[in-house]
Order: C-alpha cells, then sequence, then structure tokens
C-alpha cells in the first residue's frame, strides 16, 4: 500500500469514530488527528506544502479549487441551489483570495482568446 492510501485509509478509518460532543477534550483531539491526516493525503498526493491549510489540513491549491469551481457548475446544471455554490465560494474567498483571483484570471483569459 503506497503513501497516498495509507493516508486516505487513515482519514477514513477515523472519520467514522467521532467522540460524542459532550466530551469537549477528545472531540477537539479527534478534530485535529483529522486535520492532520488530511494534510498528509494532501503532502502524499503532491499538493506543496504552502497549499496546505494548517489548521484544517485542506488542500487550496489552484488544482482544488477547479476541481471545486467544476463541481459547483456540475452542482448547478444538476438544478442545485445558487446558496450552496455562493456559500462555497465564499469559503474560498476568506481562505485563498489570491487562488480564486489567479484561476479566475487564468479562465478569463482563456475564454476571451
Amino acid at each position: 500500500m503506497n503513501l497516498t492510501d495509507r493516508a486516505a485509509v487513515r482519514l477514513l478509518g477515523m472519520a467514522g469514530r467521532v467522540p460524542p460532543p459532550a466530551d469537549r477534550v477528545a472531540r477537539a483531539d479527534h478534530l485535529t488527528s483529522m486535520a492532520d491526516a488530511r494534510a498528509a493525503l494532501a503532502l502524499a498526493r503532491g499538493v506543496p506544502v504552502r497549499h496546505v491549510d494548517p489548521a484544517s489540513g485542506a488542500d487550496q491549491s489552484p488544482r482544488a479549487y477547479r476541481r471545486a469551481r467544476a463541481s459547483w457548475v456540475a452542482h448547478l446544471l444538476g438544478g442545485g441551489s445558487i446558496e450552496t455554490v455562493a456559500g462555497a465560494l465564499d469559503g474560498w474567498l476568506e481562505r485563498a483570495p489570491h487562488i480564486v483571483a489567479a484561476v479566475e484570471a487564468a479562465l478569463e483569459e482563456v475564454e476571451t482568446s
């Protein structure tokens, strides 16, 4: 099993073992462990360290934004809610506005050429 597979299995295994809300210390520890597992998975997939959010472990690379953007388009084409997409975009704008700006500028350039 390669490193990417091991990180994915670890993350999936942890997701099913959420401590009860009343145990706040165990819950905080679990959330930290989940973030660490997400970061390990992102790094194993080749995401540069600078694009891994230190708090959540999430992949915040331009590639991740493009994948998210494509899923929003599919969501809307499938009759999904614009509020869902707006909320997701707001999250990206809050966490990585430079990534959003760069990808949107590149997409606009492609569309106009």
